[in-house]
C-alpha cells in the first residue's frame, strides 16, 4: 500500500512539470513563437469575422480562449489572458449592438 500511495504522489509532483502547456494559456503561444506563427494564423483566422473587428466564436468556449491566448501572446501589448479576454468581450458586444 505505501508504495502505490508513493508512487501516486510521485506522478502528482512529476506529471506536471513535464506536461506541455494547453493551446488555450498565453505561455503556449509564446513558447517558441516562430515555429508556431503559422498555426497561431492557422487558428485566429477561425476567430475573426469577416471584417476582422471581433470574435465571431462564443466567448468563454475552448476556441475564444486560444483566440485570446494567441492574441494576448502575439500582439497583446502585455495583455493577461483575462485582460485580453475581457477587452474582446467588450468588442464583441459593442459591434453587436
Amino acid at each position: 500500500m505505501k508504495k502505490i500511495l508513493l508512487s501516486l504522489l510521485i506522478m502528482i509532483i512529476a506529471v506536471p512539470a513535464f506536461a506541455k502547456d494547453p493551446k488555450e494559456t498565453v505561455e503556449y503561444w509564446k513558447a517558441d513563437m516562430d515555429n508556431k506563427r503559422n498555426d497561431a494564423l492557422n487558428e485566429i483566422n477561425k476567430c475573426w469575422n469577416k471584417s476582422h473587428s471581433f470574435f465571431k466564436v462564443p466567448v468563454g468556449s475552448k476556441q475564444w480562449n486560444i483566440c485570446c491566448a494567441i492574441k494576448a501572446a502575439y500582439d497583446g501589448n502585455g495583455m493577461t489572458f483575462q485582460e485580453m479576454s475581457d477587452y474582446m468581450e467588450r468588442r464583441k458586444k459593442s459591434f453587436m449592438e
